[in-house]
């Protein structure tokens, strides 16, 4: 299960960033994750149980933003949903495209900490 490896460098980075503003409890971390980043939001929710005990993160909620997947035409020169979930062309003129814009991100959005004020961190985790 690599969801308990991605959710334990999750926590040390909202540690690490947690720290340095002086906050001792984090309430809430927001992830961004892609549908075709290979990662299984509810293992990564059981995960993140297990990585936030004994942490300022213990009892936190993880909220998780599903990111579909994009692609940028070529001929269109615009980025587009896919036609389907296997069908990686252009809904509008029907190329085919392997120029992934977005679906494959594993990013922290942002966290609550204790001064209940939310804070962006960087991305690509």
């Amino acid at each position: 299960m690599h969801e308990l490896s991605i959710a334990r460098a999750v926590v040390s980075q909202v540690v690490q960033e947690a720290e340095m503003r002086e906050m001792n409890v984090v309430s809430l971390v927001v992830l961004r994750v892609g549908r075709l980043s290979g990662i299984q939001a509810g293992a990564l929710k059981f995960g993140f149980e297990f990585a936030v005990m004994g942490t300022p993160l213990e009892g936190s909620q993880l909220e998780i933003e599903e990111v579909d997947v994009t692609l940028f035409c070529g001929m269109c020169e615009e980025i587009r949903p896919l036609v389907g979930p296997n069908d990686f062309r252009c809904q509008q003129c029907g190329t085919p495209s392997a120029n992934i814009a977005s679906g494959r991100e594993l990013e922290i959005r942002s966290f609550v900490g204790s001064s209940e004020s939310t804070l962006e961190v960087a991305k690509g985790t």
